[in-house]
């Protein structure tokens, strides 16, 4: 972990980057200086606050992190929303917001008993539930094919008459994706959108595949309203990127995609969007770099799938 010293909000005890190691630690970096900056890092840390237990049962610390240098008004009032059960430290001087990449608030890392950085996400509505998840993996408990299972036995829950539509059309049309029929693919899930008008992940796969042929008015509609629902798809964020570099916004989309790679330090696709924006902006030897870091995880991805069967 790179070197960052912090200091606590209410006590001024100090905390360097090096105390972090022996036990994991989830982080929730957050800032206030926008309305809704403030809100969805106070939910974020209600929720943690809810399953504090959990924390202290898995030997898991939580500390919380200031990295906007928000009035200590603001930084009470959150404080206080939480009951004081969460420490807050502040980054003052940005050490840590620049040395780990953090660029979306709220942010949660989890870190290993190294001091390794093995898990991040920004804001969603299931957020703190994929850090309970990611901190059963890493103490051993459940595998990802575990949770997989128990995530598809949760599906399994009785669907109404519309979804139980909507769910076929929704297969269909990731049918047709893996055929390459694009049209078709598209029809499928535009039928699924009128059971399930709300849909995030339907309304994704539109705007992704829109994007595809070169409608970018639909596709940009359709992205927009998925990522209203749900902020977090990492979908959503790649057509996203894809979406301002097809509009010839090549600085923004490779600023985007540095975030992504990030926030997703572990994902292939993020990497290889990352290596694309790069090569469209001329940095060409970054994005031979970038190609090979998405190769070895996509390998890695592979082999571990493989041994989990």
């Amino acid at each position: 972990m790179p070197s960052f010293k912090l200091q606590e909000f209410k006590t001024g005890e100090s905390l360097s980057s090096g105390q972090l190691k022996g036990n994991p630690m989830a982080i929730i970096f957050w800032g206030a200086d926008l309305p809704l900056k403030e809100q969805r890092s106070t939910a974020i840390l209600k929720e943690v606050k809810e399953q504090l237990d959990f924390f202290k049962q898995h030997q898991t610390r939580v500390i919380a992190i200031n990295i906007q240098g928000d009035q200590p008004e603001k930084i009470m009032a959150v404080s206080l929303a939480i009951d004081d059960l969460i420490p807050i430290y502040l980054d003052d001087n940005r050490e840590a917001y620049n040395s780990l990449g953090v660029y979306v608030m709220p942010t949660v890392l989890l870190i290993d008993r190294t001091g390794k950085a093995i898990f991040g996400m920004g804001y969603s509505r299931n957020t703190v539930s994929k850090l309970k998840e990611e901190v059963e993996i890493l103490l051993g408990e459940k595998t990802r094919s575990q949770l997989a299972e128990e995530e598809e036995a949760l599906k399994m829950t009785e669907l109404t008459p519309e979804e139980k539509k909507a769910k076929y059309h929704m297969e269909a049309g990731f049918i047709m994706e893996k055929r390459r029929d694009t049209e078709a693919a598209i029809r499928q899930f535009i039928t699924a959108l009128q059971f399930t008008p709300d849909s995030p992940v339907v309304n994704i796969e539109l705007g992704c595949l829109h994007l595809e042929i070169n409608q970018h008015a639909k596709a940009k509609e359709y992205i927009e309203k998925a990522m209203a629902i749900n902020p977090e798809s990492l979908r959503g964020k790649l057509c996203q990127t894809q979406l301002l570099a097809d509009q010839g916004q090549l600085t923004e989309a490779l600023a985007a995609a540095q975030i992504l790679s990030k926030t997703h330090i572990n994902n292939h696709q993020t990497m290889a969007m990352l290596g694309n924006m790069l090569q469209k902006n001329d940095k060409f030897q970054d994005a031979a770099a970038a190609y090979e870091k998405a190769y070895q995880l996509l390998d890695k991805s592979i082999n571990a799938e493989t041994m989990d069967q």
